[in-house]
């Protein structure tokens, strides 16, 4: 019978921490790039809207299934999405033209809003999301989960 740990070498020396963040040198230097969307080359099923911390809506994932209108300024500074009877989203920000061919492909698996705390600013040229709005039926927000 053989006493050698299968696992061993999977489990890591244990010595010292997990890794935590390192903070934001000065000049913003260990900030993330930023994407304000990302596409796939199939069908996605859901639509996720990432909201930044700042922004007072919340996350919301809505399925392709209800998408019934969309609409933009075809300039790529605005792009709207109407849901079956429950939800709006506006989307708002530059060089946006690319985001709404890929939509309506059910391409775009998710769209972040830009948070310049977390993100350095994309290259000229590139997307930026500066806002996103999510509108709910109100009949919806007036109903309680408990009821």
């Amino acid at each position: 019978m053989s006493t050698r740990d299968p696992l061993a070498e999977f489990r890591g020396s244990g010595a010292g921490a997990l890794p935590t963040a390192s903070p934001r040198a000065p000049g913003g230097s260990s900030l993330e790039h930023y994407e304000a969307f990302r596409a796939s080359d199939r069908a996605r099923f859901m639509l996720w809207f990432r909201v930044n911390r700042n922004n007072t809506s919340a996350d919301v994932a809505a399925s392709y299934g209800y998408l019934q209108t969309t609409f933009s300024d075809s300039a790529g500074f605005f792009i709207g999405l109407r849901y079956a009877g429950f939800l709006s989203v506006r989307v708002r920000g530059r060089n946006l033209q690319g985001l709404l061919p890929r939509i309506l492909a059910h391409e775009v698996e998710w769209v972040q809003e830009f948070d310049s705390n977390r993100c350095r600013n994309p290259a000229a040229g590139q997307p930026l999301i500066a806002t996103i709005e999510v509108r709910v039926n109100e009949a919806l927000q007036q109903t309680s989960i408990d009821a």
